[in-house]
């Protein structure tokens, strides 16, 4: 009865202390179900092992859901804002989007979230950057 796309939220680079947002749009084929008057419950967890709940995600604090109807549509904008990485990440990072529904056959949607942090270069010690004196 839904569909999202993208398939997944990707954040793709992001510099430590960068704010950024990214949107997944995610439609109801159920004409019964009104999707401005049901929102989705957005929680950010991180990943789960198989048939465990969803543990809480260490940068999931890092994160600002907002949810958008789409004028015209049975559908829904859902705009994830990071609102920084800590300077101490540096590589991969990966969490859950849980999307509870108050649907009779969809109870949630899940969409992984996926990214990668990486700080500015620093030049070796002695090492003057282009242009320096």
């Amino acid at each position: 009865p839904f569909s999202f796309n993208p398939p997944y939220m990707s954040m793709g680079l992001v510099k430590p202390g960068q704010v950024l947002s990214r949107s997944v749009r995610i439609t109801c084929h159920d004409e019964a179900f009104n999707f401005a008057e049901n929102p989705p419950l957005v929680q950010i967890k991180g990943i789960a092992p198989a048939n465990q709940p969803y543990p809480d995600w260490q940068y999931g604090e890092n994160f600002t859901p907002r949810v958008t109807p789409v004028p015209g549509e049975n559908a829904v904008d859902v705009e994830l804002t990071c609102q920084g990485m800590p300077e101490t990440l540096s590589g991969s990072f990966r969490g859950t989007l849980l999307l509870g529904l108050d649907h009779a056959e969809k109870k949630e949607l899940i969409i992984p979230i996926t990214g990668v942090c990486r700080g500015g270069v620093v030049p070796p010690k002695g090492v003057r950057p282009a242009g320096g004196k």
